[in-house]
């Protein structure tokens, strides 16, 4: 049985919100060099994305990169400074 996220991958392989999407998935399932793989893409397709960005930091974050995730972080919120909110929510944790 194929993975729904990579079957939608190959239906649009140059929309970086699937390649985006495709990469959260990956880091969800701790592959985190595919991971990287696929939001490196879906940034080529899309380099100025918060929505990527913010989810490259994320990765970052799961590798133990703080120092690159607060520059993805901080790249994000420099280009939305309504994503603030979610990300300083989203950081908090949980009791």
């Amino acid at each position: 049985m194929r993975n729904r996220q990579s079957s939608s991958a190959q239906k649009a392989p140059r929309d970086a919100l699937t390649a985006s999407n495709l990469g959260v998935a990956l880091r969800g399932m701790k592959d985190y060099a595919r991971a990287a793989i696929a939001l490196g893409y879906a940034k080529s397709l899309a380099p100025d994305s918060t929505v990527i960005a913010t989810n490259m930091g994320w990765l970052a974050m799961s590798r133990h990169d703080t120092k690159t995730a607060g520059r993805l972080f901080n790249a994000a919120l420099s280009k939305n400074k309504q994503m603030s909110a979610a990300l300083s929510a989203s950081m908090k944790p949980m009791a």
